[in-house]
């Protein structure tokens, strides 16, 4: 497959995860302003999921940064 397209593809396929992943952020800071953020049981499941939040962050801009590289620096199909 061309690696331009593998790129494109790998870009849009982390730019459609970071929207649903702001969306998701969104109703869990939504829930966290609910409930106020008082010490208890809810809150600590809001902070392990806003954690969560942040791994995915790492793993979509991993795939991003990917897409680029296939689409700007990898020229190896070009030299074949």
């Amino acid at each position: 497959m061309n690696n331009k397209k593998t790129g494109a593809i790998l870009i849009v396929i982390a730019g459609l995860l970071f929207i649903i992943l702001i969306l998701y952020n969104i109703q869990l800071n939504k829930q966290s302003m609910d409930s106020a953020c008082n010490p208890n049981a809810a809150c600590k499941r809001l902070g392990s999921l806003l954690t969560l939040t942040n791994i995915f962050i790492g793993i979509i801009f991993s795939i991003l940064s990917l897409g680029f590289y296939f689409v700007v620096f990898n020229k190896s199909e070009q030299e074949l």
